[in-house]
């Protein structure tokens, strides 16, 4: 059975009436200078007591009947509720973990109460008292106070410091009026005076001395100094914050498990933090863990200062924790719990020592089984069988039938039960289980026969052990790789070598004793042992295995965690002393290298892939070409700065008839089409046509109907003794797009495009899922965000749009539609993007980056289930784990075919860098014009290889002359790339710490008519 340990404290009024703003013990009395607690009350000789009922029922227990104005609409009664994780909304991105009600009694009673707590999705205004199920099994803490209202100013200013998530509120303006600090709680007027710790001391109607503090994030200070006092702490704490004996004042934790309250209570257990103030009588309910990371994070302390209180919790606190013992003792404890968490791979294996005889008929072809590629959006697979000219080829089946598909075929005895079959496979997504920091895959078996094979592919949630075979229909609308391999039994421990330096989480294994014995380095990847010792890079070279003796060479390689070398420029490119091509995702810093004496290659994206065309966001497959070497390497790692840490794979095929039909991919003839020529020979033959698509379709006319309209191709000239860099543009006539007058004025509730495309979400529509967000929501006070992002997200089956906009108290879920007023003489920026539904996570993991507040979400369980990214931003999971920047791309979908490249960027708090001088002017690799509000230290900056250069003010736009004090607009041109941006930030140096957003659109006609406002910049550093 399992028991929470819920502790109440009330200090009350002596007398009361009913329906008064105050607290409430469980006999629906004022308690006369009560102290409550499971139940605590404050009479001569205070001791803990049962509840009259238990805290899920919605009668009798001293919270329902304290809080009963709070949950049912009542007159009289005025309230103000905060919460970090509040009812019924996703957890607020808020460093604050203050939770708490203020009750305010407008009649003539003089009567508040502070009513102070520890439980998430509790307490939800007006809609009815209901326990959060799922807190039962931790302890809980729960203070109410009540006090005059000359206190509120105080109580409020205390609340303030604290950062607050307010999620109710439903105080007067008269009432704010007369209380200056309530109305800065409520306004969410910003803290920017030091000193940012606030001590409020005061007195409870029944006379108990309360001390309350707010610790804000600018604030470090700590309870020790301001009570000069011995203090013993029970609240969370890492290995680093210990027991400290020195000094003139101690800080003891108290020893976990305690019994409090005649419950035995553990430190992990229970959500409850508080600390006792020795020699002074005090107790204090605190929101803070101990750790040395809580020093920024802003929390309370409401201290309050009773002997008979601070008896009955000394009961609880006599044994602290011994300095060194306990040190020792969580040291050792963190090392064997977290030593695996550094764990990052991109990878998914399997190796399978399978029965020879079973092997042949399962991957049916000579050297290299199969290599099977599955384009984007189709289940249909094409594949490549190792013959005298190997070429792409259609599979049986579809990959999600579960049978006569080469994978189904080969991976039979690793979904069925099959005792000849020893396996082990590892992932980062395994199926049926929560993806795992890890990343990678792998397959063995144990039979008689002197044979194993190597099953590689890149697809989550794909394999599940003992079955069934299922394909995730996720993974439809990407590209993704499948390798499989075969080889002797001799060659386990290189094979092994090599998947464990790429630290794979393994997620199904019997591989026997017998087998690891004999194969010490496949034990040491089974058993999880770790690498210490340097070089951290792995290179393991073996020969394939075939039933007719054919065979080929492979390379493969495993980089760990520690090695900080680049798959593609340091590993591959130095191991093969060769020019490389790379097929994988990448970021504006790492660009093609055409300096040395290896160049290293971005291929062209869209390319034509084995018939399919193929763009590098939407393929999961990442490869490179070795030039010269007749190589193909199947990586894991993308081309980007930051994947230098991240261990991975690259598993490398020498054969000329694969590398022939991977390097015919590259090939790009689309700057030709796009300059929309009159052909007036051609006897190009239908075979040269049915292998270059781009070709076929400049010789067919086939009209260009996506954007850009501009096309930018690079290749290099062929010839004996030397070649040329070559860029080559074509323009189409559709490279033009200008402002045009809207249908109706942006107020009028008929007509505006807003309107018409906002319709169902102002409006019930049942089948229409909508997600909102903005800093400033209407019918809602301005939030304490940093974030400034506003916008909404539109999910309706396989279609979704992105609303971004900069305009406050605007678009109202369920409505009616209002302009507000206030913002008319000011600029605005609207842009809706249409995209599939399978981009969702991309944009949904962009929007989580800027911090976002949600202020309407009714997304559905099953869309939240199907897009893990969307799901994290509605439920407000945390983003702890660097890189702070999120970099996504996609392109928008519209009704008559055409498209536009989008780059969307999201910056958490934590990242510091400037959106124009450090993302977009980094990531993009070129100059940048700047429309945002600006300080006198955020000049023009005309140095190093790319300007930044600020618009000037005034400009003439879309019409109108435009000033930047005017202007709620943000947004940048990138120069050259025919790219505009849509931002959140101001060009300020303070911006660094504030989260903000890039809505990135790549069109000619676009860029080109905000270029024609941007024409004259300010001078350098001005």
């Amino acid at each position: 059975m399992m028991f929470t340990s819920i502790i109440v404290i009330f200090i009350s009024l002596k007398i009361c009436i009913a329906q008064v703003a105050t607290c409430k013990d469980d006999n629906n009395a004022n308690p006369p200078n009560v102290l409550s607690s499971k139940l605590l009350k404050s009479a001569m000789n205070p001791a803990w007591a049962a509840s009259g009922a238990n805290i899920d029922q919605n009668r009798d227990h001293s919270i329902i009947r304290t809080m009963a104005s709070f949950v049912q609409f009542q007159g009289e009664i005025n309230v103000l509720a905060y919460s970090d994780d509040p009812p019924n909304l996703p957890p607020r991105n808020e460093k604050s973990k203050t939770k708490g009600v203020l009750l305010i009694d407008n009649r003539d009673t003089d009567a508040a109460a502070w009513f102070v707590h520890t439980v998430p999705k509790f307490l939800a205004h007006l809609g009815g008292y209901s326990w959060p199920a799922a807190e039962t099994a931790k302890g809980h803490m729960f203070l109410c106070l009540a006090f005059n209202e000359a206190h509120l100013n105080l109580v409020a200013k205390a609340i303030r410091y604290q950062e607050p998530f307010i999620y109710a509120n439903s105080l007067s303006p008269e009432l704010l009026n007369q209380h200056v600090e309530l109305s800065n709680l409520i306004t969410g007027t910003q803290i920017r005076v030091t000193p940012f710790l606030e001590h409020a001391k005061f007195a409870t109607k029944a006379a108990a001395n309360i001390q309350a503090f707010g610790k804000h994030t600018k604030s470090y200070s700590v309870l020790k100094n301001k009570f000069a006092a011995n203090i013993r702490i029970w609240a969370p704490s890492d290995a680093r914050s210990k027991s400290i004996c020195k000094g003139q004042y101690q800080l003891r934790k108290i020893a976990s498990p305690m019994q409090l309250a005649g419950s035995l209570v553990s430190r992990e257990a229970d959500s409850a933090k508080w600390a006792l103030i020795e020699g002074k009588n005090t107790v204090c309910f605190t929101t803070n863990d101990y750790k040395m990371n809580e020093k920024r994070i802003p929390g309370a302390a409401v201290c309050l200062e009773n002997a008979g209180v601070y008896t009955a919790f000394t009961a609880a606190a006599f044994n602290v924790e011994v300095l060194l013992h306990r040190f020792q003792l969580a040291s050792m404890t963190q090392a064997s719990e977290y030593g695996h968490l550094q764990i990052q791979d991109r990878n998914r294996f399997v190796i399978d020592n399978i029965n020879f005889e079973k092997l042949f008929l399962q991957c049916s072809w000579l050297v290299v089984k199969f290599l099977v590629y599955k384009p984007p959006t189709l289940l249909s697979t094409k594949i490549i069988k190792s013959e005298r000219n190997p070429t792409w080829g259609n599979s049986a089946a579809n990959i999600d039938q579960n049978a006569r598909h080469s994978i189904a075929e080969t991976m039979a005895s690793f979904i069925a039960n099959n005792r000849e079959i020893s396996v082990l496979a590892y992932s980062d997504d395994p199926p049926n289980l929560p993806p795992m920091n890890e990343k990678s895959k792998a397959k063995v078996h144990n039979g008689a026969t002197d044979a194993a094979a190597w099953f590689v592919h890149t697809a989550p949630n794909f394999l599940a052990h003992l079955g069934p075979y299922l394909w995730p229909a996720a993974e439809t609308p990407k590209g993704h790789m499948f390798l499989c391999l075969s080889l002797n039994e001799a060659q386990l421990d290189s094979v092994a070598k090599a998947i464990r330096y790429q630290e794979p989480f393994i997620y199904a294994n019997n591989l026997p004793a017998a087998l690891l014995n004999l194969h010490n380095e496949l034990s040491n990847l089974a058993k999880g042992v770790q690498i210490r010792v340097t070089p951290f890079l792995e290179h393991a070279k073996f020969t394939t295995k075939s039933a007719n003796g054919a065979a080929a060479n492979i390379d493969a390689f495993g980089k760990h965690t520690k090695s900080f070398a680049d798959m593609y420029a340091r590993v591959l490119k130095n191991k093969f002393a060769s020019n490389i091509r790379i097929w994988a995702p990448s970021d504006a810093r790492s660009k093609s290298i055409c300096k040395g004496q290896y160049q290293l290659r971005k291929i062209a994206s869209p390319m034509q892939l084995a018939g399919s065309l193929v763009s590098r966001e939407a393929d999961s497959a990442k490869w490179a070409l070795i030039e010269g070497k007749n190589t193909v390497c199947f990586t894991t790692n993308d081309y980007k700065m930051n994947e230098k840490r991240i261990p991975g794979a690259a598993v490398c095929l020498e054969n000329a008839g694969v590398y022939t039909a991977f390097t015919a991919a590259a090939f790009n003839v689309e700057a030709i089409r796009y300059q929309e020529p009159y052909i007036y020979a051609n006897n190009l033959p239908p075979a040269i046509l049915n292998q270059y698509m781009e070709l076929s379709n400049l010789v067919n006319g086939v009209d260009v109907r996506i954007t850009p309209f501009l096309m930018h191709a690079k290749f290099t000239t062929k010839a004996a003794h030397a070649v040329a860099n070559i860029q080559a543009f074509g323009k189409h006539s559709k490279s033009f797009a200008g402002f045009f007058n809207s249908g109706a004025t942006i107020d009028n509730d008929a007509g505006h495009s807003i309107r018409r495309t906002m319709a169902d979400f102002v409006a019930n529509n049942g089948n229409i899922n909508v997600l909102a967000y903005s800093d400033d929501p209407p019918n809602l006070p301005p939030m304490n965000e940093k974030s400034k992002t506003k916008g909404a997200l539109l999910v309706h089956n396989g279609a979704a749009a992105w609303f971004v906009h900069t305009a406050p108290n605007f678009l109202a879920h369920l409505g009616p539609y209002l302009w507000p007023a206030a913002e008319t003489p000011k600029g605005h920026m609207f842009l809706c993007l249409s995209f599939n539904v399978a981009q969702l996570n991309s944009v949904a993991k962009a929007i989580r980056y800027q911090e976002p507040f949600i202020y309407a979400n009714n997304l559905s369980p099953a869309l939240l289930n199907l897009h893990n990214e969307l799901s994290n931003l509605a439920k407000g999971v945390q983003i702890r784990v660097t890189p702070f920047l999120e970099h996504t791309k996609f392109t928008t979908k519209s009704a008559n075919g055409a498209a536009a490249n989008i780059d969307a960027f999201g910056k958490h708090t934590k990242s510091f860098a400037d959106m124009y001088a450090r993302v977009l002017k980094n990531k993009f690799a070129a100059n940048i014009r700047i429309w945002a509000p600006s300080d006198t230290r955020s000049k023009s900056i005309c140095k190093g290889q790319y300007q930044l250069r600020k618009i000037a003010s005034p400009m003439q736009f879309a019409g109108s002359q435009v000033s930047r004090e005017a202007d709620s607009a943000r947004w940048a041109l990138i120069e050259g790339k025919n790219t505009v941006c849509f931002t959140t930030n101001d060009y300020k140096m303070n911006e660094k710490r504030i989260p903000g957003a890039a809505v990135c659109l790549e069109n000619a006609g676009v860029y080109t008519a905000f270029t024609a406002a941007a024409f004259i910049v300010e001078g350098c550093n001005k």
